[in-house]
């Protein structure tokens, strides 16, 4: 079981943190948006990428991140919660798990967005 000091729990906050940043680069992982927060329009799904790229590390709290990953997180845009997921998936593959999500090699991230009310 990984902690949140575990050097590998560590290396796969970095690789999330880098595709929360940079939500286009196609080879750090895929992004999926929610019917939901497509259909609010381009200037709430712009301020929801500009809330992910702005989240640091205190911004997980323990109770959704106990293994400091930063795999999941909630915030609010416009009076609207949002959750956003990280999932890791065997590369070139997505209907299997990665063997190890710390490796890029072998795996493509997929960070899906979605309004809490969708969940």
């Amino acid at each position: 079981m990984t902690t949140r000091t575990d050097p590998r729990a560590k290396r796969i906050a970095a690789l999330n943190d880098q595709l929360r940043r940079n939500p286009v680069n196609r080879a750090l992982g895929q992004v999926l948006l929610s019917s939901g927060i497509a259909a609010r329009g381009a200037e709430f799904k712009a301020m929801v990428f500009m809330a992910l790229a702005r989240m640091q590390a205190k911004d997980f709290k323990r109770g959704n991140d106990p293994y400091g990953e930063r795999d999941f997180n909630s915030f609010t845009i416009d009076g609207k919660l949002c959750l956003m997921k990280f999932g890791y998936f065997a590369k070139d593959d997505l209907r299997r798990a990665s063997d190890d999500p710390a490796d890029p090699a072998k795996t493509t991230r997929v960070m899906t967005v979605m309004l809490a009310d969708e969940y």
